[in-house]
């Protein structure tokens, strides 16, 4: 049982490593250095493009709350007839028939359209921080990876050599080994960038949010 165990654990985090590194190797431009967390000239065309989209969706709801406001103020010193409707012998009342009743519409329209411009525009704003975390979590993973792993053969030799007690004493072991190592490792490189940062001032290059 404690071998089988040891076994799906290990196959997961095998499986796991394996699909991580499959996985950064194709990906383009991987970075080395935490200069290359930085924006491309590509990515930075599309930072501003992004900025340029989310400030106009955002002018045009505000157009629309101040045509809204407006509406209502006139709708309150316009005559109204017997089934709701505005007098339609005033432009006023005209205007309010038209246009009153497709604010809600395209008010809720016109606030999902900022949203998602502002979900687009948060993707550049946290553009470095995901990648500094995709890149610490990455090494830090095969870092722990490959130490802790040796532990687990430390573990099949002691439990055909040291029974079952001790042997369930090494799997936890040897799980217990993998994630402190990938913790400490994680903090290490988190450590180690933020002095590079300081040095090249590479905050001062980032999208202020």
């Amino acid at each position: 049982m404690i071998l089988k165990i040891f076994f799906i654990i290990w196959f997961i985090l095998i499986v796991t490593y394996l699909l991580r590194n499959a996985i950064f190797s194709m990906l383009p431009n991987t970075p080395s250095t935490p200069l290359d967390f930085l924006m491309s000239d590509e990515d930075l065309s599309e930072y501003e493009k992004a900025c340029r989209e989310f400030a106009q969706k955002e002018r045009e709801l505000i157009d629309l709350e101040d045509l809204d406001s407006h509406l209502k103020q006139i709708s309150k010193q316009t005559r109204r007839n017997k089934d709701g409707s505005f007098d339609r012998r005033s432009q006023n009342g005209k205007l309010l028939n038209h246009n009153l009743p497709l604010m809600p519409k395209k008010l809720s329209e016109a606030k999902k359209e900022v949203w998602l411009k502002q979900r687009h525009l948060d993707k550049y704003l946290h553009f470095y921080d995901d990648k500094k975390s995709s890149w610490i979590s990455h090494h830090s993973f095969n870092f722990a990876f490959h130490r802790s792993f040796w532990t687990a053969i430390l573990f099949v030799y002691g439990y055909h050599q040291s029974g079952v007690e001790q042997a369930s004493l090494l799997i936890w072991f040897s799980v217990l080994i993998f994630f402190t190592l990938k913790i400490w490792f994680s903090r290490k490189l988190h450590d180690l960038i933020e002095l590079e940062e300081d040095k090249h001032n590479l905050r001062a290059y980032l999208p202020q949010i």
